[in-house]
């Protein structure tokens, strides 16, 4: 089998079946998935118990997110070589992908316990505890500080589980002390900027955030971040030059746009919120947040026809939404167009009284909101998505639900219902930092 760590085990095979195990893992190498899944499903009809063809079938499935068969295929490796270590950790990297992190984890004990010192299972059982909200994550990762003391990567991922799990004092402390120990480690900066943003420690997320890219971390997430940062920190300066510079290196990025044009019109600088804001809507034509913002800059710029098609865009793209109703409405009985105006300010009075009841539900099921996050902590995400999906939307839901996604590993999703977040709630800065961790796992996706 193409091993997933550092050592190779080899399990036997037919010398009838040598050479097409040798060409279907060159495939697997090449990453020709496909190619070498129909090479191996051959080799598996006609030699049914060869395991290391089973566990190389399940490598091929993986990333055609065949996961499902890929179980299969793990089980029949593991079941076919019980004791070999990589047939195991084949079988856990399978039901680690389906999200059955418990069963995951007694497959990488069972490496790790077969080739004991060995760094790869042992990551492997870490993050399927931490996935889990085992507290043997904990003691695991430790090992793993042990084992590998020059390795950054263990530490922040110690510190990670550890804020995921509420345990944010321990997580920040092990994340400064590894900035300590590797001061020159970027993505470390990075993802401690980011959980301090989560915190609304603005100061200090933002000196996290400079340093990482001072580093070389460059990607619009972390950059867009450290603008907002040093904008919430109320150093406003500093974030528009912050913001400039991140459009150096991502020209097409409309969320960048969207913040500094949302910063320039904070400042009554409405002329040059104008041009940011007009290039974000033209990125993002569907965006009923950038479509707003972009008529309260024309307005503010005196554009007045031009205010009210950008707000009739964005009621038009997003209808539930109160704040575009106001601002038409507002525009409407300015221009003296009275009845038009008050009908669109009923509309936000419905929408907002709509949304007081649905925050007074909300509180008035705090319990279940709490009970939710309970099972969350526990690592009973299906149970707890669940329950918050069951719940009224707010911000505080939304989040718990985007979490729980987050651990059964569907990024994605959790992407769509933080943006469906920060749409309920376009000013709310707690959803920026958790909203760039989901699209950074998005990208790490095979």
């Amino acid at each position: 089998m193409a091993a997933p760590w550092a050592a190779v085990f080899v399990l036997a095979a037919s010398s009838a079946s040598q050479d097409e195990l040798a060409q279907a893992e060159k495939r697997l190498e090449r990453k020709d998935f496909v190619g070498a899944e129909s090479a191996l499903r051959e080799i598996v009809r006609s030699d049914p118990s060869n395991a290391r063809a089973h566990g190389n079938l399940a490598l091929a499935l993986l990333p055609q997110r065949k996961v499902r068969e890929a179980v299969d295929e793990g089980r029949l490796a593991a079941a076919f070589a019980p004791q070999n270590a990589e047939a195991r950790y084949i079988y856990g990297l399978t039901l680690r992908a389906s999200n059955r992190n418990i069963e995951a984890a007694r497959e990488f004990e069972k490496t790790a316990a077969l080739k004991p010192g060995e760094v790869g299972p042992l990551v492997a059982l870490a993050e399927a505890y931490a996935a889990s909200q085992d507290e043997r994550a904990a003691p695991v990762y430790e090992r793993l500080l042990v084992l590998e003391p020059q390795q950054p990567r263990h530490r922040v991922d110690f510190a990670e589980y550890l804020w995921s799990a509420g345990k944010t004092g321990r997580g920040d402390e092990i994340a400064a002390a590894a900035i300590q120990e590797f001061p020159d480690a970027g993505q470390l900066h990075a993802r401690y900027g980011r959980a301090l943003f989560e915190e609304q420690r603005f100061v200090d997320a933002a000196r996290e955030l400079a340093r990482a890219g001072d580093l070389g971390i460059r990607d619009v997430e972390t950059l867009d971040l450290f603008g907002n940062a040093l904008w919430q920190a109320g150093r406003i300066e500093e974030a528009e030059a912050a913001f400039e510079a991140a459009l150096l290196v991502h020209s097409d990025s409309a969320n960048l746009r969207l913040d500094l044009g949302r910063l320039l019109l904070s400042q009554g600088r409405a002329e040059l919120a104008l041009s940011q804001l007009e290039e974000a809507a033209r990125l993002k034509p569907g965006d009923a947040i950038a479509a707003l913002h972009l008529g309260r800059a024309q307005e503010a710029a005196g554009r007045l026809a031009d205010a009210e098609r950008a707000y009739r865009k964005a009621v038009t793209l997003l209808p539930e939404l109160a704040s575009p109703h106001y601002a038409l409405g507002r525009l409407l009985v300015r221009q003296g167009r009275t009845e038009e105006g008050q009908r669109e300010l009923e509309v936000h009075r419905s929408l907002y009284a709509r949304a007081e009841r649905a925050l007074f539900e909300t509180e008035s099921r705090r319990s279940e909101i709490l009970l939710a996050w309970s099972e969350l902590a526990r690592g009973q995400a299906a149970a707890a998505l669940a329950r918050f999906e069951s719940l009224p939307e707010g911000l505080e839901v939304l989040r718990g639900r985007a979490k729980a996604l987050s651990r059964l590993n569907r990024h994605r999703e959790a992407v769509h219902v933080l943006e469906r977040a920060r749409e309920l709630q376009p000013e709310e800065v707690r959803i920026q930092a958790q909203l760039a961790a989901e699209r950074e796992r998005v990208l790490g996706e095979p």
